[in-house]
């Protein structure tokens, strides 16, 4: 009696499967479907870098359009670019991509002082993430410490893949300056402590030194997330991270002969990290190399002036033949 009621709910099963079937059959298109444009990037995706380190990449914009490569500054990651990315132009017209650091924001943070030494292993990073998101000549631009990175690419793989290179609050090393902090001034000793703060162990003193960072990232109309976000990104590089980063060199003065490539440095009159004078002799050495200048703005000009940084960019980017 068990196995007659079992046939009965089977067959009575099979009769609704089959009219579902039936109905969804009447909801396909009768039409030969016709090719499609291709799919869209992977708004995030981790790519393996140098040693396979897991590198956080975030992409905007038609992966067949012209590229442009944003490099973060120290400490930070893509979200400082967010603006260029969500609310801007420049990813109708371009293939957008950003990432984050090893050792900062959402990359794996690798343990030993060697996995951040060696200029090879940034340029590796870099040439890992181009190949992944298929940029294939992009336009770099960086910021910060950024800039030391992007230097790291030139003196491994030279400037045969790179259409041009946008210097945004960095020289690069490129030319030699007395750091900031070494300074005598109020700014330049909370500065000093901060970052001694930062490369300890006393995880209040480090949280409490992150937020001050943080408080300096300042710029015109910056939304509470924004400001939330540089403190935040600030604290998700340890201290070990920082320690490591510090003992690398930032010598970069024996490339400059090398950049036979179109060159625009971008600065605000209040950064301190880009000393006009250092940046009068770059201007001179460096053939064709020219300043776009924010008066009134700080070190996040992308972010103070966004409006005619992305114009710029997408100006700059267009001359250069980006691909």
């Amino acid at each position: 009696m068990r196995r007659a009621a079992a046939i009965r709910f089977a067959r009575g099963s099979r009769g609704v499967v089959q009219a579902l079937i039936g109905v969804l059959v009447t909801l396909l298109p009768t039409t030969t479907p016709t090719a499609r444009a291709a799919d869209p990037p992977p708004a995030y995706q981790f790519v393996a870098g140098a040693g396979g380190v897991p590198l956080l990449v975030r992409q905007a914009g038609d992966p067949a359009a012209p590229g442009i490569l944003f490099i973060h500054g120290m400490a930070q990651s893509h979200l400082s670019f967010h603006r260029q990315f969500e609310n801007s132009a420049l990813s109708s017209k371009f293939h957008l991509v950003a990432f984050d650091l090893r050792g900062q924001g959402g990359s794996a943070k690798p343990w030993r002082v060697e996995d951040y030494r060696d200029p090879k292993v940034w340029a590796d990073d870099v040439a890992a993430v181009m190949r992944a998101t298929g940029l294939r000549r992009p336009l770099i631009v960086a910021w910060s410490f950024g800039g030391h990175v992007a230097m790291d690419y030139v003196r491994t793989y030279g400037i045969e893949n790179v259409a041009g290179l946008a210097m945004v609050g960095s020289l690069g090393g490129l030319v030699r300056t007395a750091p900031f902090s070494q300074g005598d001034s109020t700014a330049a000793r909370e500065m000093r402590a901060r970052s001694a703060d930062q490369r300890g162990m006393d995880l209040q003193a480090y949280i409490t030194a992150s937020r001050g960072v943080g408080q300096a990232y300042e710029a015109p109309g910056m939304t509470p997330i924004e400001r939330q976000n540089f403190f935040a990104t600030e604290l998700l590089t340890p201290p070990y991270v920082r320690n490591a980063l510090m003992a690398r060199s930032f010598d970069n003065g024996d490339l400059v002969e090398r950049l036979s490539l179109p060159v625009l440095f971008v600065r605000g009159s209040k950064d301190v990290t880009m000393p006009m004078e250092a940046l009068n002799t770059l201007l001179e050495r460096i053939p064709g190399a020219r300043l776009s200048a924010y008066d009134g703005a700080g070190h996040l000009t992308f972010m103070e002036a966004p409006e005619r940084f992305d114009r710029e960019l997408a100006a700059f980017a267009a001359e250069v033949e980006v691909r």
